[in-house]
């Protein structure tokens, strides 16, 4: 996509300079789950978000609909609760249609999966920050424990 030229899709156009919602902290008991999240989340993962989100912050905000709903951050949300967050940051996404919600829940999720590492980068990024006494822990990033020189063989790269 040429993001310098405004894009025709599906009769909507996107401008290259698309208005983003502004962030606000909405208290969780305004939060409610999307009732048919497909995604799922296991006990250790959201441990694993709750430690990130307590090592650097809650840094990614819950999408909502405009009644609260959670269009993406349910995993956040519950990791937030566990922590005995009262607030979280969230964006309002209003520009949706109901079937646009559902797509994208399904599309954000998927999209996620499909990622893949450039296994020489990682390795790199890693040894890193193991160079700068940075701890990595499966807690805070998903990622083995290494504090070793292979990073990359230990990590099966």
């Amino acid at each position: 996509m040429n993001w310098n030229r405004p894009h025709v899709g599906q009769g909507k156009r996107i401008n290259s300079a698309v208005a983003l919602p502004a962030a606000e902290l909405r208290n969780l008991q305004t939060l409610r789950p999307y009732q048919h999240n497909a995604r799922t989340h296991s006990k250790r993962q959201i441990e694993q978000i709750a430690r990130s989100i307590e090592r650097f912050g809650f840094l990614n905000p819950v999408l909502i609909d405009a009644s609260g709903a959670i269009i993406c951050g349910h995993g956040r949300v519950e990791a937030a609760s566990r922590l005995g967050l009262n607030r979280v940051p969230t964006l309002r996404i209003e520009h949706l249609s109901d079937a646009e919600k559902r797509a994208y829940i399904l599309a954000d999720n998927k999209l996620a999966e499909k990622a893949g590492w450039d296994r020489e980068i990682l390795a790199i990024e890693l040894q890193a920050l193991v160079d700068m006494d940075f701890e990595i822990k499966i807690t805070q990033t998903g990622l083995l424990r290494c504090r070793t020189e292979s990073l990359a063989s230990k990590l099966g790269y």
